[in-house]
């Protein structure tokens, strides 16, 4: 009897896609089974560091986390950072540990939030979008889907690559005096030296 019941646990878990650069959410989508009433806990793994940070996993609801719950500031910091892309591991693990799940998860929302303001201070519904532009948004785009895709299939250091580029091609176009430009421009109008192709 006791068995069945353990059969019954699937442990599982959904990463948001919410674009607030001050919070990391995971909401459980577990059946306990026989073990809910036992402890579990969560392990966040962060870009760049190799050891995971541990806490309490509530079942059954939305786990919450900020720069200092992941171990990006120091304890007695007061102000919160905006936690960074990249890419992240978590496991969720239960009572016996036999029991678990791990995922891989690329984190975009501050090169999300950045491409944001790009498009809004350079695309007007009153002028024509520059090829030059949508060019270097198109690519932008690919590289960080393919690099969610490769992330689905394990690759993971191609995934960290890829969206390492796109990161890239970001920061050129911030530095960019000028974005603008109908088809028809110069290419003074349509784009600028610091960017790159």
């Amino acid at each position: 009897m006791s068995n069945n019941v353990f059969e019954k646990v699937n442990i599982d878990f959904h990463i948001l896609d919410v674009l607030d650069p001050n919070y990391f959410l995971v909401v459980d989508n577990s059946e306990w089974g026989g073990i809910i009433y036992k402890p579990s806990i969560i392990e966040v793994t962060t870009p760049e560091f190799e050891t995971p940070v541990t806490h309490n996993y509530l079942k059954n609801g939305t786990n919450q986390f900020n720069s200092l719950s992941l171990g990006l500031v120091c304890d007695s910091c007061k102000e919160l950072t905006e936690i960074p892309d990249g890419v992240y591991t978590v496991t969720v693990k239960g009572s016996p540990d036999k029991y678990q799940k791990t995922k891989n998860y690329l984190r975009t929302v501050k090169l999300q939030l950045e491409l944001d303001e790009l498009l809004i201070k350079n695309v007007s519904s009153c002028s024509e979008v520059s090829d030059s532009l949508v060019k270097k948004i198109n690519k932008i785009d690919k590289l960080v889907r393919a690099a969610k895709a490769n992330l689905r299939y394990g690759n993971t250091c191609e995934a960290s690559a890829m969206f390492l580029e796109a990161s890239k091609q970001v920061e050129k176009m911030k530095k960019c005096k000028s974005l603008k430009g109908d088809k028809k421009g110069s290419e003074k109008k349509s784009g600028c030296s610091s960017c790159g192709e």
